[in-house]
C-alpha cells in the first residue's frame, strides 16, 4: 500500500488507525476538495453538516467565521482531534449519523462509505430534508442505483428518494489515487440541488409505504399492497382511478405514480 507520511504521522500522534469496518478512506486530492466547495457554494450564515469528516480534509476549508458547522464522526480519536482543532462555531457529535436527531441544516457534505450509502440517504430524507444542497462522494457503482430510471434493474427506493429530494448533478469520477488508503473502486462526486418543496409531508410514513411497496419487487402492485387495510376490491378501484394496472411491478411505476398511490392510501396502512 502506498504510504502518506503526513496522515501516517497524524494517526500515530492520535494513537489511531484506519478502520476498514467504517470504510475509512481519507480524501487527499486538492482538486476534488476544491470542486466540492465550488458545488457547495456556502453562503454567510448557513449551517453546514458533514457526515464522517475523518481527519478533516473538507473541514479545514469550512468558513467558520461566517457559518455554523455540525459534524458526526463515529471514531472517538478523530472526533477528539476535530473538536480541538476546529472549536469555533461548531458542534462535533461523537456517534453514528444514522442515529442523529433531526436538525435544520443548509448544506450537507459527505464522503460516504459504500455499505451504508442507502441508509444515509434514507436518514437525510426522513430527518434532514430541509437542506438546500448536498455534495457527496459515493462509490461509482452505487451512483447507478441512485439515478436509476423506472423499468430498469436498479430502480428502487434509493432512486425514488433522490428524485423526490432534488436534482442530481454529476461533477466528476474520482479515481482511487485521490484517497488514502486507496480503495479498490472508483468514486463519483456529485451535488444534489434540493427541490423547493417535497411532495409528501410525513417523510417517515412515506418511506414505510415505499419499503413495503418494494418488499417483493418481482410481484405485481396489487400483491404488494397487502399492507393496506382495505378490501382488495377497494384497492383495485383506487388503482383504476389512478390509471395504474394491477399487474404492473413496483419497479415500473414512476415517482409521480408512487406518490399518488401513497396519498390515496395515507391513513389506511397497517403500521
Amino acid at each position: 500500500m502506498k504510504k502518506n507520511p503526513e496522515i501516517d504521522t497524524l494517526l500515530a500522534t492520535l494513537n489511531a488507525s484506519v478502520l476498514k469496518r467504517y470504510g475509512q478512506n481519507f480524501l487527499v486530492d486538492a482538486a476534488v476538495i476544491e470542486a466540492t466547495f465550488q458545488a457547495a457554494a456556502i453562503q454567510p450564515g448557513q449551517t453546514i453538516l458533514e457526515i464522517g469528516p475523518g481527519l478533516g480534509a473538507l473541514t479545514a476549508h469550512i468558513p467558520f467565521e461566517t457559518s455554523y458547522y455540525i459534524s458526526y464522526e463515529i471514531d472517538r480519536s478523530y472526533h477528539t482531534y476535530l473538536s480541538q482543532k476546529f472549536p469555533l462555531h461548531t458542534t462535533h457529535h461523537l456517534g453514528n449519523f444514522l442515529k442523529a436527531s433531526p436538525e435544520k441544516v443548509d448544506i450537507i457534505l459527505g464522503n460516504l462509505p459504500y455499505y451504508i450509502t442507502s441508509d444515509i440517504f434514507e436518514k437525510i430524507f426522513k430527518d434532514f430534508s430541509s437542506f438546500q444542497r448536498g455534495v457527496f462522494l459515493i462509490q461509482k457503482e452505487t451512483m447507478g442505483r441512485l439515478i436509476a430510471q423506472p423499468g430498469t434493474e436498479h430502480y428502487g427506493p434509493l432512486a425514488i428518494l433522490i428524485a423526490m429530494l432534488g436534482n442530481v448533478h454529476i461533477l466528476r469520477d474520482v479515481d482511487p489515487a485521490s484517497f488514502y488508503p486507496e480503495p479498490h473502486v472508483t468514486s463519483t462526486l456529485f451535488w444534489l440541488e434540493r427541490h423547493p418543496t417535497l411532495p409528501v409531508e410525513d417523510t417517515r410514513s412515506f418511506f414505510y409505504f415505499l419499503k413495503k411497496l418494494f418488499l417483493n419487487r418481482r410481484k405485481n402492485v396489487i400483491n404488494n399492497l397487502g399492507f393496506v387495510a382495505l378490501e382488495k376490491e377497494d384497492i383495485l378501484k383506487t388503482l383504476f382511478t389512478l390509471k395504474i394496472e394491477e399487474n404492473r411491478r413496483p419497479e415500473a411505476l414512476t415517482v409521480e405514480e408512487i406518490i399518488a398511490l401513497y396519498h390515496s392510501f395515507l391513513g389506511k396502512m397497517k403500521l
